[in-house]
């Protein structure tokens, strides 16, 4: 099975377009039968955009690497709004 890994600064628990949008792809890969790993802010130590609060933003980065190489993947996608 093709592991496939999105990263992005719009997910659960947002609520727009981009999150629909990413959800939605998600669903479909998994149901073609790829495995779908999702890296966003709330696996990090956030704070809230300023003037735009809805955005968190990452500031232990650093960890983005490390959990990338973790999980291996086959390929993988960014999406951001940052």
């Amino acid at each position: 099975m093709k592991k496939i890994l999105i990263v992005t600064d719009a997910w659960k628990p947002q609520v727009n377009g981009v999150v629909t949008t990413m959800t939605t792809v998600v669903e479909k890969l998994e149901k073609k039968g790829f495995h779908v790993d999702v890296i966003h802010p709330g696996l990090f130590h956030t704070f809230p955009l300023p003037n735009y609060p809805e955005i968190s933003v990452a500031w232990n980065f650093w960890d983005l690497k490390k959990k990338i190489q973790k999980l291996e993947p086959d390929f993988f996608h960014i999406s951001v709004e940052g």
